[in-house]
């Protein structure tokens, strides 16, 4: 008789068999039932913060918050897509304030930023989008909602993400807290919303370690009765700055330096620069205008150059 020993001592030894559980996503696809560990983040900035590659559902994009405790720009993210076949167009926008309440109101979302014609990495591994360049500050202290959209989702197959257990489910460290909440269908803003849901990805960002080489653009004491301090720097010397702001929205709009960060009706008001490249003025902040919106932009006139965006709310 043959001695079947070995052969059983291998199956004993051998990893129990584990059958692949699916589960049909928001969209109607079959995916893989969450929790896996996926991959790590691309590491593509000084600052990070990721939540997790875990998949088990999705559709063509996410809403969450995000609270800095530093000013700060968005500079890319990793997000999570379906497969390595696709060509993904992403779109990224932004609000002040929650996404809370607004996730199919496209008036008070501002565009930050898009990608377009990346190559997705697959299931569980990060492929990265460049938000770079924005010229957007992200105030610390200021709630700000984030929106994520895969435009072209019904060419690239889309994007996962996975079923929350909290509304909302939160991540941070010491820079960011991150809370996040809804899954997006297309078509953009108005396809359905799917609650709680969490963002797969890595937000990047840059809070500078200093002021910025180029021309740049601070707002202090927006408080509503109070006087608000406003500060150019770094632009060319006994030259003329723009400074902007508008209570109607974040643009965007053209102009002969770049695209501004305002709608109209805007202010511009023209300011002379010193020999350090410095301007500034004063504002009086009306009483009453707490918790209204306000975006400030300009442009530097000598190196024909737009100065960072700022979007707040007034104290």
């Amino acid at each position: 008789m043959k001695n079947v020993l070995p052969l059983f001592l291998f199956l004993l030894a051998a990893p129990p068999a584990v059958s692949q559980v699916s589960v049909v996503a928001d969209d109607g696809s079959i995916v893989s039932a969450a929790p896996t560990t996926g991959g790590a983040a691309t590491n593509r900035a000084p600052g990070s913060l990721t939540t997790h590659f875990n998949g088990g559902n999705g559709f063509a994009g996410n809403m969450f918050d995000i609270t800095p405790a530093v000013d700060m720009e968005i500079t890319g993210l990793d997000f999570h897509a379906r497969n390595a076949t696709g060509l993904f167009d992403i779109d990224v926008w932004y609000r002040v304030g929650s996404c809370v309440g607004y996730d199919m109101d496209p008036s008070t979302w501002t565009l930050l930023a898009q990608d377009t014609g990346i190559q997705g990495a697959g299931a569980y591994m990060p492929t990265f989008a460049d938000l770079s360049g924005n010229g957007v500050t992200f105030v610390a202290g200021q709630t700000y909602g984030i929106y994520m959209d895969n435009v072209n989702y019904a060419l690239s197959g889309g994007i996962n993400y996975t079923n929350g257990v909290s509304t909302p489910e939160t991540y941070s460290n010491s820079d960011i807290v991150l809370d996040a909440y809804y899954g997006k269908a297309t078509p953009s803003f108005t396809g359905s919303t799917f609650t709680p849901r969490v963002w797969n990805g890595t937000l990047y960002y840059d809070t500078g370690g200093g002021p910025p080489p180029g021309p740049s653009l601070s707002v202090a004491n927006l408080v509503a009765g109070s006087v608000a301090d406003i500060s150019i720097d770094n632009a060319t010397p006994n030259n003329t700055a723009y400074f902007v702001y508008s209570l109607a929205g974040g643009g965007p709009i053209s102009t002969p330096f770049g695209p501004g960060y305002v709608s109209a009706p805007y202010k511009v008001i023209p300011l002379a620069t010193d020999a350090n490249g410095h301007a500034g003025i004063s504002k009086s902040v009306p009483v009453g205008t707490t918790g209204m919106n306000i975006w400030f932009h300009g442009a530097d006139r000598g190196s024909a150059t737009m100065l960072n965006a700022i979007a707040a709310v007034i104290g």
